[in-house]
């Protein structure tokens, strides 16, 4: 190994930044050695992977939670009639959602990390690089809004019918096919100002939620005791990490997930503010802050899995794909 080129940022133990020609130590992958080619791609795949992961698994629970989000129903009559529509239909809206958590986890890690090195390298104290990195994140990931877009449209139509499954709103969104359906009608109505429908609302959620969530990651994982030279103890600690922040924050958050969807199954009609977009689901759910949060039980236990799975596979692609030691 070549000690001259070794930088220690507080992201990993050890990184070769600016690799010297290589050797043969280089060229089997040295102990501890990664080269910058490597490390500029390692956090965005094991993002994307992480994402994968959790969409397919959490799928069915997540839809719960958005037609709960968006008529205020309770989660027995919500599942019967997802159960009613067929079973298939149960990932029916998967592929958009897939398609953004895969791309938007991947700029999220990959954007946190590259952003926290820059800092680092500036003398940006840790906190503080550690919360502006997460806004960066945030933001970049905020671009692919429009697959959150069809998600929405997709999720609340009835596949057969071509209308709302439940008590529609005001200007309920036609019927669409499938997902690129869905795309090619919402840019000929309205172009990218109505596929960017909702986009002010995730701008918000996605960079302030980034950075609590990597601000919080270090400081959450250092109160559990764990053996850091058991494979598996670590797994469960990053388990516990991403679960409690994940849960955590986006139950804090809900309101802007219910107004997301209020702002984003619409369409032909006017945008709404995210201000207006909760004080409408405020009125329709009689005023009540209890109604308001309505779902929310359903998106706790949906963000521990998701969550925890997210940072235990990103932690575990990111040592045993690619030899990197995070720090959180």
């Amino acid at each position: 190994m070549h000690d001259e080129c070794l930088t220690v940022f507080p992201e990993y133990d050890t990184i070769c930044l600016i690799p010297p020609a290589p050797s043969e130590d280089d060229s089997a992958g040295g102990p501890g050695l990664v080269s910058s080619r490597r490390l500029r791609y390692a956090s965005t795949v094991s993002g994307m992977l992480a994402a994968t992961f959790n969409i397919l698994l959490t799928y069915p629970i997540n839809k719960v939670m958005l037609r709960q989000q968006l008529y205020g129903q309770r989660v027995g009559g919500t599942v019967r009639e997802m159960l009613g529509e067929g079973g298939v239909t149960l990932w029916r809206g998967v592929m958009p959602l897939l398609m953004q958590r895969t791309l938007t986890t991947g700029i999220m890690f990959g954007s946190y990390d590259r952003s926290l090195r820059y800092l680092a390298a500036a003398g940006v104290r840790e906190n503080e690089r550690r919360f502006t990195a997460g806004l960066v994140s945030g933001c970049a990931e905020s671009v692919f809004a429009p697959f959150e877009r069809v998600q929405a449209v997709l999720v609340v139509v009835n596949p057969t019918t071509g209308n709302a499954t439940t008590s529609p709103p005001a200007h309920c969104p036609p019927h669409f096919r499938n997902t690129l359906h869905a795309f090619q009608s919402l840019y000929s109505t309205g172009g990218l100002r109505e596929l960017y429908r909702g986009y002010s609302c995730i701008l918000l959620r996605n960079s302030v939620m980034s950075a609590l969530f990597f601000s919080l990651r270090p400081h959450v994982k250092r109160v559990f005791p764990y053996n850091p030279h058991s494979h598996k103890s670590v797994l469960l600690a990053d388990f516990i990490t991403g679960s409690l922040i994940g849960a955590f924050i986006s139950t804090a958050f809900y309101p802007l997930a219910v107004a997301k969807m209020q702002m984003m199954s619409r369409s032909g009609c006017p945008h709404l503010s995210v201000l207006q977009a909760i004080r409408l689901a405020f009125d329709q759910r009689g005023q009540s802050l209890l109604r308001l949060y309505r779902g929310a039980h359903v998106n706790f236990p949906r963000s521990l899995l998701g969550w925890g799975i997210v940072n235990t596979v990103y932690e575990w692609s990111m040592s045993a794909l690619f030899h990197v030691q995070t720090s959180l």
